[in-house]
C-alpha cells in the first residue's frame, strides 16, 4: 500500500476539487506528516495519517461541524491521552470506531466509542480535550446541575462520524 501522498493524490482519493483541498489545508491546519516544504511549484508531501484527517475532517464539515469543531475533533483523536489504543489511524486495527458529536444539557463533548465483539471501549472528552467526568464535577462544585450522562440515548442530541467505515474505503483507494 501507498504510505507518501501529493495533494493531487489527496484529492483523487477523497474525491475533492482543489479548492475543497485548499480550504481543509488552511481551516483545518492539517500539517503534512512527510514533508512540509515552502515556495511556489513544491509539494507538501502527507502521510497515511494525514490522508485519514482529511478524510475525517471533510466528512466532518460536510455534517455541518464548523471549522473549530472539527479542528478539535482532529486533535482529540491524534493526541488526547488513551486515543491511541482506538487505534484510528492504524491500517491493521479490529473492531469499530464511532466519535460521537454530543449535546446534552449544555454541554457539548464528543463520545469516542470502539467496539471489538461484545468489548466496549470508550472515552468520553469535552471540545476543549478536557475529560467529561472531570468536567462535570467541576461544574458541580459550582453547584451547576447537569444531569450525568450514562448512555447517548438520554443525549439530546448526537451526530456520529463512523471512523472505520471513512478508513476502509481510504484504504480500498489506495491499495
Amino acid at each position: 500500500m501507498k504510505d507518501t501522498f501529493q495533494a493531487k493524490d489527496i484529492q483523487k482519493i477523497l474525491g475533492i476539487p482543489k479548492f475543497r483541498y485548499e480550504y481543509l489545508v488552511t481551516k483545518m491546519n492539517i500539517i503534512p506528516g512527510v514533508l512540509e516544504v515552502d515556495g511556489q511549484g513544491k509539494s507538501h508531501v502527507y502521510s497515511f495519517k494525514n490522508v485519514l484527517q482529511f478524510a475525517y475532517a471533510h466528512h466532518a464539515s460536510r455534517l455541518g461541524f464548523t471549522p473549530q469543531t472539527v479542528k478539535s475533533m482532529l486533535k482529540i483523536i491524534d493526541k488526547y491521552p488513551g486515543v491511541e489504543q482506538m487505534e484510528i489511524f492504524d491500517t491493521l486495527a479490529k473492531g469499530k470506531v464511532t466519535l460521537f458529536y454530543v449535546e446534552s444539557g449544555g454541554i457539548t463533548f464528543f463520545k469516542l466509542l470502539k467496539t471489538l465483539g461484545k468489548v466496549k471501549n470508550e472515552i468520553n472528552i469535552t471540545t476543549d480535550a478536557q475529560n467529561l467526568e472531570e468536567y462535570i464535577n467541576e461544574l458541580r462544585v459550582k453547584n451547576i446541575n447537569i444531569k450525568k450522562l450514562k448512555a447517548l440515548e438520554n443525549a439530546d442530541a448526537y451526530i456520529a462520524v463512523n471512523l472505520t467505515t471513512i478508513k476502509e474505503g481510504i484504504i480500498r483507494k489506495i491499495e
